[in-house]
């Protein structure tokens, strides 16, 4: 691994939430022939293998997955089309090979308490609830198992329909046993922000923003999501580009928004319940606990 990457994994973090491209697909190789399927198998084979070892009684949790699975079966964003069969299946059977190889390393690798598991990540759910299109929800995740599935959540967010988005996608996934014990539930929202089209039309300030990210957290907690990561740290508008205003904590100008703070102040306030926790009880907080802490927080 590069040394960037190991610096990152020796920080005093527990989980880890990995994007893995195929070699020259920029996500996922959905015209997979043998040989791609070989290579594709070999590298996630590896690189499992290689986390499996290397933070062996760690307690690390490696999850590897991909980038917004709809885009890549449309090959763009373009929502009023639906992908050809071919793409479905090439996406099926790159999941599948996926999740072979992370299943096989952790069969084929001596370890404890270090866990590497697979994921795949949707972006379009109502699209397939609301018009019966063609999308990874329905036409890819009955046809594989995993061990999680990630949801970009855009699309529920200005309707405010995360939950009844989460309840789709899980009604839809077939899920290994693997986090069984240590996840309630195996759907969490990979990304979401403070409602950034708002913010480009001038509809809402900074601190809405923050009160709109508050409420997709309150929602996502509430649902039982094990994750919900805000994208992103810094503005991702490259120079000369408009800016994805609302996309950031820090802006281009390097000032901290009121959402950065809404972060900043919620992981203390649970560090600080984290540590009462192994001081008083003597382990770790529950899941389940620390959801109910969120909600609490969001009372008041």
């Amino acid at each position: 691994a590069r040394e960037e990457y190991r610096t990152v994994f020796r920080m005093p973090f527990r989980h880890y939430i990995l994007w893995v491209h195929d070699k020259g697909a920029g996500a996922l190789n959905l015209q997979m022939d043998e040989a791609a399927e070989q290579a594709a198998y070999r590298d996630m084979y590896g690189l499992a293998r290689y986390l499996l070892t290397t933070y062996d009684r760690t307690g690390k949790v490696f999850l590897l997955g991909h980038w917004e699975g709809d885009w890549v079966l449309l090959g763009g964003y373009d929502t009023s089309r639906e992908p050809d069969d071919g793409k479905i299946r090439g996406m099926i059977r790159s999941l599948r090979v996926r999740q072979k190889a992370v299943e096989d390393a952790r069969r084929d690798t001596p370890h404890s308490d270090v866990y590497v598991g697979h994921y795949c990540e949707v972006n379009r759910p109502l699209d397939a609830k609301d018009r019966g299109m063609k999308r990874m929800t329905t036409h890819v995740l009955p046809h594989v198992t995993v061990d999680m599935v990630s949801y970009s959540s855009y699309d529920s967010l200005l309707p405010h329909r995360l939950t009844e988005a989460l309840d789709f996608i899980e009604q839809n996934a077939r899920f290994t046993p693997y986090f069984d014990g240590l996840f309630g539930k195996k759907v969490f929202v990979g990304e979401y922000d403070g409602y950034h089209d708002y913010i480009k039309n001038g509809a809402q300030t900074p601190q809405q923003q923050a009160d709109n990210a508050w409420a997709v957290i309150e929602d996502a907690v509430s649902w039982g999501v094990p994750f919900v990561l805000y994208w992103e740290f810094y503005s991702n508008g490259a120079p000369g580009m408009p800016p994805e205003e609302g996309c950031w904590l820090i802006d281009r100008e390097n000032r901290r928004q009121p959402v950065y703070y809404l972060h900043r102040d919620l992981l203390a306030k649970l560090n600080l319940y984290r540590r009462l926790c192994l001081l008083w009880r003597g382990r770790e907080p529950y899941e389940e606990e620390v959801n109910r802490v969120i909600r609490g927080l969001r009372d008041k």
